[in-house]
């Protein structure tokens, strides 16, 4: 998912779809 952060616009959104995906098996 480095292309949508990459963009900034969409970044937002992705990022935390993406973020929270990874980040909720480390941190619930």
């Amino acid at each position: 998912m480095s292309k949508v952060t990459a963009y900034g616009a969409p970044s937002t959104k992705a990022f935390k779809m993406g973020t929270i995906s990874q980040s909720h098996e480390q941190e619930p």
